[in-house]
């Protein structure tokens, strides 16, 4: 149906008064957030809480009717938000971005996130992800220890909706930095870093390139393929055709122990046809399996072209 230019401008007026709307109520939810979080710090700071509970934990759950990891998780961004403004850096656009870097130690956190900004062209856009690529890349490449342990983002916090704070400063530039992607940089870096194994992973790793291919031992080497020396060694011990399936999952992204629970699970009717696909495509294409009493196969299709 085609409108007249007066219905057209009033349905325009209606979607900016509700974008104004919606980005208000983002903005108070931030605010009220950090509040909280500021007002937690503190408390637990200046040990406030004894005048009422013996323990921090009593006190979260007796007064403010909170899991005392919602508080923690509260108190921690807290922290590393006054951290950045101490740095007179501009803040995360949202509380996902502030939950990557607080998976590292206060010290870590700025540095990485000055790096972060200059690393960024200035049309790119900042997400949790673009922050979770350079902590894990940050880890790679401060492990003084054998292995090449990667950060377990099965259990990550629930990201939490917010506002986008105004800036506080403007990142200084990056000679190299610029006209790059975040990720073509950080890669560089943590790729001139050597990878040290112990001697059972190092066997782990030369048996699932032998099953493998080369191609997978190649890319944890050089750190596209990130992994934790524990899932290593434990994927590197499994029987061959599990080793062989497991490939196809870890390159995706997933963790051996979650690979593992996913390939145990017992496939009835009410299997949806995704996870059925990508059993298929673990195991090269083809899967076959019996329900009751019809047999589903699947097969992968070339692309057309």
């Amino acid at each position: 149906m085609k409108l007249s230019k007066r219905e057209n401008e009033s349905r325009l007026t209606t979607l900016e008064e509700c974008e104004y709307d919606i980005r208000r109520a983002f903005q108070a939810g931030l605010e009220a957030t950090r509040t909280i979080g500021d007002r937690l710090l503190r408390i637990k700071e200046e040990e406030l809480f004894l005048e009422r509970s013996g323990t921090w934990s009593e006190y979260i759950e007796t007064y403010h009717d909170l899991n005392v990891d919602v508080a923690n998780r509260l108190v921690r961004r807290a922290k590393s938000v006054r951290l950045i403004e101490e740095h007179g850096l501009p803040l995360p656009a949202s509380w996902a971005q502030v939950d990557e870097l607080c998976k590292v130690e206060p010290e870590r956190q700025i540095e990485i996130w000055q790096r972060v900004l200059n690393a960024i062209d200035k049309d790119e856009l900042i997400t949790a992800k673009t922050v979770q690529i350079a902590v894990r890349l940050d880890q790679t490449s401060q492990r003084s220890k054998p292995g090449i342990e990667m950060p377990d983002l099965e259990n990550e916090d629930e990201k939490q909706p917010s506002g986008e704070p105004e800036p506080s400063a403007e990142p200084e530039p990056s000679a190299t930095g610029k006209g790059k992607t975040l990720m073509e940089v950080f890669a560089k870096e943590a790729a001139e870093t050597p990878v040290r194994l112990s001697e059972r992973a190092e066997a782990a790793l030369e048996r699932i390139g032998r099953l493998c291919g080369n191609a997978i031992s190649d890319g944890i080497l050089e750190r596209r393929i990130p992994i934790s020396e524990r899932d290593l060694i434990r994927w590197g011990e499994e029987d061959d055709d599990i080793v062989r399936k497991l490939k196809h999952y870890v390159a995706d992204g997933w963790s051996v122990s979650k690979a593992l629970q996913f390939e145990d699970k017992t496939i009835t009717t009410l299997t949806p046809i995704g996870r059925l696909i990508q059993l298929a495509r673990a195991r090269g294409g083809r899967y076959q399996v019996e329900l009751e009493s019809f047999e589903v196969r699947l097969s992968a299709v070339a692309a057309a072209t």
